[in-house]
This record gives C-alpha cells, structure tokens and sequence, in this order.
C-alpha cells in the first residue's frame, strides 16, 4: 500500500509529467511573485504604522518542489526587506530539507525577527526533525504555542504562534485541542501595544479574534490553487479560503501558498506576502 508521499513522489518522477512542470514554471504560472497588501488597523500605536511582515507560507519543500523554489521565493524580498517575517507552516513536505530551508529563509533581513509555525505537512514531514531543525537555526525563533514580545520603536509587538494539532491516525487541521493551543500561545497579549497571531489552518480565526488579537496570519488553503475551487471551498471545506477578512477590529490574512503539492495554478498565483500595517 503507497502513501500518498510515495504516490506522488512516483507520479512526479514519470517524464511527461516532469516536463509539464518544467513547461509550467518556465511560463512563470508557478513561481512565486510578490504581493502587497495593506491592514487598516483602528488605533494603530502610531510607532508601528508603515510596519511592513513578510508571510511565507506553504512552500512544500521536498516532493513537488526543490530548494531551488524557496530561493526564489527569498529573492523577491531583497530589493526592499521587511521588518518582520512570519512562516505559517507547511515549508517542508521532506524533512530532509530543514536545515536548507531554514538557512534560505535566514537570508531575509528582517530586523525585528524571523518567526515559523508548524502546519500539518511538517508534522507529516517528521515533527521532531522539522522542529529541531528551526531550533538550530539562531536567525530563527519557533513558536509552538508560544509568544514572544519584540520591541518595534519602543512601541511592544506581541507575536504568538499556535502550534498544528495531532491528532493520533489522522491530521485534524482544526481539531477541538487547538483551542487550547490559542489559549496557551496568548496568555501575555495584554503586554503588547499590537497583537499578531500566526496559525497554520485559518478557521480558527473565530477563536483568535475573542481573544483581542488585531492580525492573524494563516494559510494551509492555497486559496484552492484554481480560481474556481475558492469559491466552492468556501463554506463548506473552509469559513476562511485566501486573502484579507475583517471582522470589527481584527484582521486575518490567508495566504494562497507561495508553494505547492500538485503543480498547477490557475488564478491563484503562488505569493510570497508583504502586509503593511496602516493606522486608521
């Protein structure tokens, strides 16, 4: 009995199907571009208007995709580095590729600090390796439901970061455990001036935003990869499916993935996301 892993791993290796993704990233439908969004924040301490974090997500490392595409993906930041850069989950899909991909992803100057949450296809990667992997990368801080305080001008920027459920037998992307995880990754949000949440599966947002968080950071949907998948998927796989959601004071953003593990696209292009913070 194939995994799905093996399975896909086989089917990528046949020719004709090698040259179609070769055809298909030379007609650059499948390599990442930069994206730029701006959140109207109500309030923003006005220290941190014009912060600028960069989100990777889903990149997918290892089966579909080599390094070669995670550089690329970097390179689209350096003519003009963010000032913070999140990873929310889904970077690896062979654990083999950690330490690369964390030393890739350390070349993005980000003063105030690199962060990386796991999603469902690290767990499946090798949860233990994955982790270890980003523990010994000094650039990088995991978070696996944890929170840390960075100081922005003065100003307190809390950054948390809910860890991906287990769930024995199966990967439960929104499975109940994770309210929990919110709870235990924001147990210091009063401490911060602006609260930036990241999470792997975006439905649970709901549970984010109770707890006065203004931005949450997730992906895990590839926005559906094709254009005409969004709209089907939303509200019946997924509440949230890709872009920017408001709800009174806060603000989720949904990566549409700057990788993939089946490859093609159809409006949805791979991004890599530089979401500006503006006071409103």
């Amino acid at each position: 009995m194939f995994s799905r892993r093996e399975f896909f791993q086989g089917l990528l290796a046949l020719p004709p199907v090698r040259a179609m993704v070769d055809e298909l990233d030379q007609a650059r439908t499948l390599r990442p571009t930069l994206l730029r969004v701006n959140v109207p924040v109500r309030g923003l301490d006005r220290r941190l208007d014009g912060m600028r974090i960069a989100q990777i997500s889903d990149a997918h490392i290892g089966l579909a995709l080599g390094l070669d595409h995670l550089v690329k993906a970097v390179q689209l930041l350096d003519a003009d580095p963010p000032d913070l850069l999140a990873v929310t989950g889904d970077l690896l899909d062979d654990a083999d590729y950690g330490r690369a991909c964390f030393d890739v992803l350390a070349r993005v100057k980000a003063p105030y600090g690199r962060f990386f949450i796991m999603g469902n296809h690290d767990v499946g990667a090798g949860r233990d390796r994955v982790l270890a992997a980003g523990r010994r990368c000094a650039a990088f801080r995991v978070l696996a439901n944890e929170e840390v305080d960075v100081e922005v001008q003065g100003a307190r920027f809390h950054v948390s970061g809910v860890d991906s459920a287990q769930v024995p037998g199966e990967w439960d992307l929104n499975a109940p455990q994770l309210v929990s995880y919110v709870q235990q990754s924001t147990r210091r949000l009063a401490d911060g001036d602006f609260r930036l949440c990241l999470v792997h599966h975006p439905d649970n947002f709901d549970t984010i935003r109770a707890r006065g968080v203004e931005l949450t950071l997730a992906g895990h949907t590839h926005g559906g990869q094709l254009a005409p998948l969004g709209p089907l998927m939303q509200g019946r796989m997924f509440k949230y499916v890709r872009g920017l959601y408001t709800r009174e004071d806060s603000h989720l953003y949904v990566s549409g993935g700057t990788g993939h593990w089946f490859p093609l696209r159809i409006g949805v292009p791979a991004e890599v996301t530089e979401l500006t913070l503006r006071r409103v």
